[in-house]
């Protein structure tokens, strides 16, 4: 399960305990799909271990949240002070879309 939502991971133990082998959720507000979506499952299609998919999304996130922290200093946001799309992966590291 791979979830876009903001604090992704607080909902990870359900997911596992409804019977998914892992679990993928952001740490806090999640802003950085467009850095970390398309090529984490471009990785997963070819047979990637989910780690190894999620990988290369780790070093352009700081950025993509740096530039939505920003945003939302400057739009006085709710959610300004709480973004951090760090994805804790719960469950199976080494399950691939063959498993």
């Amino acid at each position: 399960m791979y979830s876009t939502c903001c604090f992704g991971d607080s909902h990870s133990a359900d997911f596992i305990a409804a019977g998914f082998d892992s679990a993928i959720g952001s740490k806090k507000v999640n802003a950085n799909a467009a850095v970390e979506f398309g090529p984490l499952l471009s990785l997963w299609q070819f047979d990637f271990k989910l780690s190894d998919c999620l990988a290369p999304t780790i070093p352009p996130t700081p950025a993509a949240d740096a530039a939505a922290s920003l945003y939302g200093q400057t739009a006085n946001t709710s959610w300004k002070n709480a973004v951090d799309s760090t994805k804790v992966l719960r469950g199976n590291p080494n399950l691939k879309i063959s498993t």
